[in-house]
């Protein structure tokens, strides 16, 4: 690199540490954002703090941090940008390394030639200028953002960019263990007892970054699972599994025994599996965490479940209802009685659909009361209650007390046997609204389960109000999703019917960005069936149907119904997932 290229290309300019303070309070009275009594005050403030009268106006929320800054951008003639992924080009994501980043405060926005655009809070800092042209060897050109937003901006870069303190570590011992040298020179007592080293600072400091890591990216899960020769990690991430650093194998045992201090389990107990759970705090909101362990040949399998509500939007429009499903399903919570089924494997998000409808009751006016296994998310104004096997308390005994609990509106987490499928449609034929889930792979195939359990045809047909079927597919990273069109050839040998008609859509495929940890998803939406029970779907169910000829009967009699393909189809041709995902999810 040659040092001669680092070069500057900025403005002198009156930052937010600026002592023209009369200019700055001229122009931000005359474009109206604030007035004379205000300008007034924080002048008196800053006369006797003698600080800078930006700082002053934002700290007495006099100002708006886009109005302040666009008015110092406009002062210095610099351009203002409001950073949003579509400013920024993914191909220079690793321009500047994200640890300059975070300490420069400095997010690349484009490169071309060797001229690079960064967007900063403090374009007046030539310190930090020069540094990013030296590391880059770029001609660097600063333009004006706030401080939130480049707040924002680092929180989204994160995945394979985050450092995480200790997992580095991890990896270099994972090689001189690989390697089988000797280890006595190292600071870790490796003979000492698990519990014993699970208490140490780097054990301690191991985790710890590992949850703020799966926090960070918004995983779910956290999957610990010892090897003959290291403890492979594994996230959950939009339902699919992604590998992190393994942890070399003499800190194995140690960390297995901190999850399971952390859970408050039998740590000398390693024969059979256990289940526990804590809480922490993260960025001032408590997060919850489920932890499960399963005995294998290399030791015990640790899973982290984590339980973040501020995750959960419960809002059926952000779980990905379209706008007339969604008013159907409020419709049918909303009836004075009946029996409303969501279906699907486990991880389809059932109980999030569950507990965004019942958001969409009037729990002010009406008693409403969940039987859950287990209690996932606190739900403000509703009673929920958990089962507990061990003593008893199953989801038929629990349902039976509801009754007496005087409910209007009744959540069961689970369908799992006869005895609660009776009991569910004795309390929707006594005037109950009961919601439940049920473990099918069809909205249909419902009602043939329901059957084979036992229960009476017409009992079904006058209890059930609808059946819900959802899966849930990965959302396509808007910052590099990919166009594409796919062949007439193509969608005939797949047998595809696109909701357009179209023999050659338009549909968008993933990329890979620093903003989606190059996987060119973020996040998920579901894709749903819905059979309402009807006059006509009563009758089916009284003669028997099977699951197969009431979805051939539905798609083929000109009824209101989307099949779950058709749904994701839809969601393919919007550009909001990729075909692949939905072949994924409905295929078999």
């Amino acid at each position: 690199m040659q040092a001669a290229e680092n070069t500057i290309t900025t403005f002198q300019l009156p930052g937010i540490g600026s002592r023209r303070w009369r200019q700055l309070g001229e122009m931000l009275l005359q474009r109206g954002y604030i007035d004379q009594d205000k300008l007034s005050i924080a002048l008196e403030k800053q006369r006797d703090e003698d600080r800078y009268l930006g700082e002053v106006l934002l700290e007495l929320e006099l100002v708006d941090q886009t109005e302040l800054y666009s008015t110092l951008a406009d002062q210095a003639g610099i351009p203002f940008v409001r950073l949003e992924p579509k400013y920024q080009d993914p191909a220079i994501a690793g321009v500047i390394q994200f640890s300059m980043i975070r300490t420069l405060r400095a997010i690349p926005l484009f490169k071309v030639d060797k001229r690079l655009t960064v967007a900063m809070d403090d374009p007046t800092n030539l310190d930090r200028l020069q540094e990013i042209a030296f590391a880059t060897g770029c001609r660097v050109n600063a333009v004006y953002t706030t401080p939130e937003i480049i707040d924002a901006a680092i929180s989204a870069r994160t995945g394979n960019l985050i450092d995480v303190k200790g997992l580095h570590v991890a990896e270099e011992l994972s090689e001189t263990d690989r390697a089988g040298e000797s280890l006595s020179n190292m600071s870790v007592d490796w003979t000492a007892d698990a519990a014993d080293l699970s208490k140490s600072s780097v054990v301690i400091d191991l985790i710890d970054n590992l949850i703020i890591e799966a926090l960070t990216i918004k995983a779910s899960d956290i999957h610990l699972e010892p090897k003959g020769r290291h403890l492979r990690v594994r996230f959950r991430i939009d339902g699919i599994l992604q590998d992190r650093p393994s942890i070399p194998n003499g800190y194995k045992m140690a960390v297995l025994s901190r999850c399971k201090i952390m859970a408050d389990m039998d740590i000398a107990e390693r024969r059979v599996p256990q289940d526990g759970a804590f809480s922490m705090n993260f960025h001032g909101r408590r997060v919850d965490f489920r932890v499960s362990t399963f005995p294998t040949k290399y030791g015990e399998v640790v899973v982290v479940r984590i339980l973040d509500r501020s995750a959960l939007k419960l809002e059926l429009a952000t779980l990905g209802f379209p706008p007339d499903l969604a008013t159907k399903m409020t419709d049918t919570v909303n009836q004075p009685n009946g029996i409303l089924l969501v279906t699907g494997p486990t991880g389809s998000g059932k109980t999030s659909t569950l507990y965004a409808l019942l958001q969409e009751l009037d729990a002010a006016t009406k008693k409403i009361i969940t039987l859950e296994d287990p209690i996932e998310y606190d739900l403000a104004d509703i009673c929920q209650g958990q089962t507990h096997a061990k003593a008893g308390f199953t989801f038929a005994k629990g349902l039976r007390s509801i009754l007496r609990q005087d409910p209007d509106c009744i959540m069961v987490g689970e369908v799992r046997d006869v005895e609660t499928a009776q009991i569910a449609i004795q309390a929707s034929l006594t005037g109950h609204m009961v919601m439940s889930t049920l473990h099918t792979n069809s909205a249909a195939a419902a009602i043939s389960r329901l059957l084979d359990m036992g229960l009476e045809p017409f009992l079904m047909a006058t209890s059930l109000s609808g059946i819900l079927a959802q899966r849930l597919v990965r959302r396509l990273c808007g910052n590099c999703k990919e166009s594409y069109t796919l062949d007439a050839a193509t969608v005939d040998a797949m047998g595809l019917e696109f909701p357009s008609g179209s023999q050659t859509p338009t549909l968008y495929k993933a990329k890979g960005c620093m903003y989606c940890n190059g996987l060119g998803y973020r996040g998920r939406l579901g894709i749903f069936e819905y059979v309402g029970v009807d006059q006509k779907v009563q009758s089916m169910i009284i003669r028997r149907i099977s699951g197969k000829d009431l979805e051939r009967e539905l798609t083929a009699g000109g009824c209101d119904f989307t099949t779950l393909r058709a749904s994701g189809l839809a969601k393919v041709e919007a550009g909001e997932t990729t075909l692949e995902e939905v072949l994924r999810v409905t295929t078999g």
